[in-house]
């Protein structure tokens, strides 16, 4: 049985999931949605193919399904005239590398007790890169301290996602800018007065 047929029998749904596709380089160079799970293989259409890869080629994944993100190896296919991405039996999960970004996120709140209370105005950072277990941020001296447990949303390539993350390590620069490493965190967050 696939990691994929598991994953459906343990009632994971990965229809209309955040897709964030990299080169052999670890450069982000897209991103899409899933849009089809059988039994035996995750398929991603994409619109057009990635630059820098052709039928055949192969490329790397993350996937986020409820704030987790997975990572696997993909290949891509043609079906018919769809131009698909597909991870079945000879899909292979990897050890966390991170991927190169330049995005743009918005802090929306930051969360306490499992409420998330919602900022007067949304903080911009800039992420830098992403992996698996979470991302890697820039944003004014100050912006985060560590342990500081946040909402925010992306937008990477017109695809928007929202993730829960928290600062586990920060380097201060002298330019006013400081680099925020952040995990992700599973589970449900609650706006506050929403309970």
């Amino acid at each position: 049985m696939s990691k994929w047929a598991q994953e459906k029998a343990m009632g994971e749904n990965y229809i209309g999931c955040v897709v964030l596709l990299f080169d052999q380089g670890d450069n982000v160079i897209g991103s899409t949605k899933v849009t089809h799970v059988d039994n035996e293989a995750l398929r991603i259409e994409v619109q057009q193919l990635p630059k820098g890869l052709d039928v055949g080629s192969a490329c790397r994944l993350l996937i986020f399904n409820n704030n987790r993100p997975s990572e696997y190896q993909g290949k891509i296919v043609r079906e018919g005239a769809k131009i698909l991405i597909a991870i079945g039996r000879t899909g292979e999960k990897r050890k966390e590398r991170r991927g190169e970004i330049n995005a743009r996120a918005q802090i929306e709140g930051l969360i306490y007790g499992g409420q998330m209370y919602p900022l007067h105005r949304p903080i911009e950072v800039t992420l830098i890169n992403i992996s698996r277990g979470g991302v890697r941020i820039k944003a004014p001296n100050d912006t985060l301290v560590l342990g500081n447990k946040f909402q925010a949303g992306l937008n990477i390539n017109d695809v928007e996602k929202v993730i829960v993350a928290e600062t586990v390590n920060l380097v201060d620069k002298d330019s006013g800018i400081s680099e925020y490493g952040c995990r992700f965190l599973a589970g449900d967050i609650v706006r506050s007065g929403e309970r």
